[in-house]
């Protein structure tokens, strides 16, 4: 019988195929668990969504950078209304007949670009399109995730802190005008239009001086709202 086991090429085989199989679910296994030990403690993540205001931020900050301009770029229409930015917001008949601006926008996929010395991974993915909004338009979920290597955020928040500054100097002196987002749980920005003076809006002086007199008012009345627990909005 051992004679038989020694020579039998199909049950020799059969322990290699066995052994290799126990070695290759075990390489599989350390892997995977360094990797994961790797994610933990030496790799930082943030996750962007659409129905974020950041996502905007992030995405416009992208497109002006160099080091992306030759990876795979998805083109993007942008429009602006009268005489303002509409950012990323969610009200198409306000920015309707506004100038258009063609962006290119990191596509869907993997991307890897440099920041501050360090490397960033850039993953977008483009999700579900599902109708929202009270008029049912269709919209499709996007995420995008930033990666980089280190133990802490500050890098991320820095990059994000960035973009925002970035997004917000090209509404300097602009009046933002927000709408409530199609996925219904917070404001957006529409647009943001140029400041009119006073002089160029026709009124009686008196009621004029009053409406800016109330408007002064209620800015200098946050705190008061607060104290009672009242929502600071008019």
């Amino acid at each position: 019988m051992l004679a038989w086991l020694l020579n039998n090429s199909t049950f020799w085989g059969g322990i290699y195929l066995a052994l290799v199989g126990a070695a290759t679910g075990a390489l599989y296994y350390i892997v995977r668990e360094a990797w994961d030990l790797v994610q933990r403690y030496f790799v930082v993540s943030a996750t962007l969504t659409n129905s974020d205001e950041a996502f905007g931020w992030v995405l416009l900050w992208l497109s002006q950078q160099p080091s992306l301009s030759s990876q795979k770029l998805k083109l993007a229409v942008r429009r602006e209304g009268n005489g303002g930015d509409d950012g990323w917001g969610d009200d198409d008949a306000a920015v309707a007949g506004g100038k258009a601006k063609l962006e290119f926008q990191p596509a869907a996929g993997h991307h890897l670009f440099m920041y501050r010395g360090r490397p960033v991974w850039l993953m977008r993915n483009e999700g579900k399109t599902m109708s929202v909004g009270w008029d049912n338009k269709p919209e499709q979920f996007e995420q995008l995730t930033l990666t980089t290597v280190g133990r802490g955020r500050k890098l991320l928040e820095r990059l994000v802190t960035e973009a925002m500054e970035f997004a917000k100097a090209k509404d300097n002196e602009k009046t933002p005008i927000y709408v409530i987002s199609r996925w219904g749980h917070a404001w957006v920005k529409a647009l943001s239009k140029e400041p009119r003076s006073m002089e160029s809006v026709i009124l009686d002086s008196a009621v004029a001086d009053g409406i800016v007199a109330d408007i002064d008012e209620f800015f200098a009345s946050e705190a008061w709202y607060r104290a009672r627990g009242i929502p600071w909005r008019r």
